[in-house]
């Protein structure tokens, strides 16, 4: 059969973008392959995507080649997103990984008004009980168990630093013991992160560090604040200087943006490359969107950005940290956003041994899906099979969507309680990241953009 016999379909998943001089940047989201095409390539793609078609000519065949190579086209008996959502299947529903997200308290000595926990959390350390009930949860998931990923989460973690450790011995062990891959992260907020305190960590196998900064001193400085109300900027600042470039180290700085501190997320940027952590291995900056995702924090409802507000400026944001070499632009990675809470192996486990599956809902107890003593039983909870029932194939808005293999429903949370799609800012800002993309990786030049 020549391919003058074949019928042929434009993918679902292409993002294509018109540039000067006739040429289009082509990016294929499930495939993973970006292109720039001159003119004559846009047209014979436009032609096959029209007519079904490969015509006689000779370059056209060596294009449509390349074409379906790129996965830009496609033989029109294909079923792509059928193809996708059983990819999806088989890495949700794998058995060999677990992650869990573990509090070993929800105490905090930030008084963070956007905090979706509150400040009434419980003065409870997670203890033995809690924790040799998991460990012997995990003893019995030994035979399919590959790979175990730990989240240290709080409140603020660091407070229980020291227990951190010594259960971190215990999960070591465990894995060592049993062939199973062992990593670990942790959400901090900065203050208790010395030098040497996230050295000891790091040879606890926690080898990147969350880190939120919300902007230059002055606008950081009015957000998140001690319990007491005094600033905490510069003693962060201070820590990550201290921290980075030791072994093992990454850190990762990330900026909650809302309407109120728009300017001076830009202002961190330039305070951080002339604090000197431009270009500098195992440092990082990202963003995100402040919302309103429990009923704790309803009171900044009215300085939440819009979706397509927070994507415009979220795009600013990059491009001024790629400028001063805080970031580097990515593609938008297949399935990169799945989140544990979908999974069965993802939980996230309480002080007090209450299991949840979102970070998000830890402050409600209706969302508990059982304790630490029924775990076995999680699956078969009213609660975890709203989590593990939901599909962003079952989102019409979804299925339609180009960016679906990247996020595939990055935020089950917002549909599950309510607060709408379950988007990120990667639908409605995915053109400019590929563009920055493109001129970071000399694939086009600014000139090309219109």
């Amino acid at each position: 059969m020549t391919q003058q016999d074949i019928s042929y379909k434009p993918s679902l998943y292409n993002i294509l973008i018109e540039l000067k001089g006739g040429k289009t940047l082509a990016f294929n989201t499930l495939r993973q392959t970006l292109a720039v095409w001159d003119e004559a390539d846009a047209k014979v793609y436009s032609r096959i995507a029209d007519d079904k078609v490969c015509s006689e000519d000779e370059r056209e065949k060596a294009v449509t080649d390349d074409l379906l190579r790129g996965g830009f086209i496609i033989k029109s008996e294909e079923d792509e997103r059928k193809r996708l959502e059983e990819a999806f299947s088989m890495i949700r529903f794998g058995r060999k990984n677990m992650s869990l997200t573990i509090a070993p308290t929800l105490l905090c000595n930030f008084a963070c008004d956007y905090c979706y926990q509150g400040s009434g959390a419980a003065a409870l350390t997670m203890d033995d009980r809690v924790f040799e009930r998991l460990l012997e949860h995990l003893d019995k998931r030994v035979p399919g168990l590959s790979r175990l990923g730990i989240a240290w989460y709080g409140g603020e973690p660091l407070l229980q630093k020291d227990r951190i450790c010594e259960m971190s011995d215990r999960l070591m062990e465990f894995c060592a013991r049993n062939n199973i891959k062992y990593s670990a992260m942790m959400v901090t907020n900065g203050y208790g992160l010395s030098g040497d305190t996230a050295q000891t960590l790091a040879k606890k196998h926690v080898s990147l560090f969350q880190i939120t900064l919300d902007g230059d001193r002055k606008t950081h400085d009015t957000r998140r604040i001690k319990k007491d109300g005094s600033g905490t900027f510069d003693r962060i600042i201070g820590n990550l200087k201290d921290a980075l470039g030791r072994p093992g180290v990454n850190l990762m700085v990330r900026v909650n943006v809302d309407k109120r501190n728009v300017e001076g997320a830009f202002e961190l940027l330039e305070t951080l490359h002339e604090e000197g952590f431009s270009g500098k291995n195992g440092f990082s900056v990202y963003f995100a969107p402040v919302d309103v995702c429990s009923a704790e924090c309803t009171r900044i409802e009215s300085e939440v950005l819009t979706f397509s507000e927070y994507a415009r400026i979220e795009t600013q944001m990059l491009k001024k940290a790629i400028e001063l070499k805080l970031a580097k632009p990515r593609l938008p990675g297949i399935m990169n956003s799945m989140c544990a809470a979908i999974k069965p192996n993802g939980f996230v486990i309480l002080p007090n041994g209450d299991v949840h599956k979102c970070w998000n809902t830890v402050s409600d107890p209706s969302q508990r899906v059982c304790t630490v003593e029924t775990l076995e039983e999680a699956e078969k909870t009213g609660v975890s099979q709203k989590w593990l029932s939901w599909s962003p194939f079952s989102e019409e808005d979804c299925r339609q969507c180009p960016v679906l293999p990247a996020c595939t429903g990055a935020c089950a949370n917002r549909v599950m309680m309510g607060r709408g799609a379950p988007c990120t800012s990667i639908r409605e800002n995915i053109r400019e990241k590929l563009l920055l993309y493109s001129v970071y990786h000399k694939a086009i030049k600014e000139d090309d953009i219109y």
